[in-house]
């Protein structure tokens, strides 16, 4: 919960600096400039228009604060979903789309900064319950994960 919370000032603080004109709106504009304050010469920045559109709900032609979580943690989700399905794939050769726990446990110490507490690693573990082989299916583990660890 207190990661939760993290994150979500963590958000709130990007939307203020993304928000330059302190409108409450980051305009496409606002979002360019951001993104391209990160990567020079990005062509993610060329993608503000298509970002806005797709997570614009009101097609106003800017996000608000709720529009700008949806995006961020659309974005963060699905990197973390692809970092998981990649992870799962080497360690399931066969594709049967199931592994053992203790492959699960060596997948979570090794996504993202490689920084998950065991305690983290063991309270995920207890959610997702095998099956009567001992296996994790992959799609029951993302469903969990979207479900029960988002911020």
């Amino acid at each position: 919960m207190e990661q939760q919370i993290d994150n979500l000032r963590m958000l709130k603080e990007a939307f203020c600096l993304f928000d330059k004109d302190g409108d409450g709106m980051i305009s496409q504009t606002e979002l360019r400039d951001v993104l391209l304050s990160l990567r020079p010469h990005s062509p993610d920045a060329d993608n503000a228009e298509q970002l806005i559109a797709q997570f614009d709900r009101q097609e106003k032609g800017s996000l608000d604060y709720i529009e700008f979580v949806e995006m961020m943690r659309g974005n963060s989700q699905t990197n973390q979903e692809n970092e998981l399905l990649a992870a799962f794939r080497l360690l399931d050769p066969n594709q049967t789309g199931k592994i053992s726990q203790n492959e699960l446990r060596h997948i979570l110490s090794c996504v993202g900064d490689g920084t998950l507490p065991e305690s983290e690693v063991e309270e995920i573990l207890h959610c997702i319950q095998p099956d009567n082989a001992g296996y994790l299916n992959y799609n029951d583990f993302i469903t969990e994960m979207n479900s029960s660890f988002q911020f």
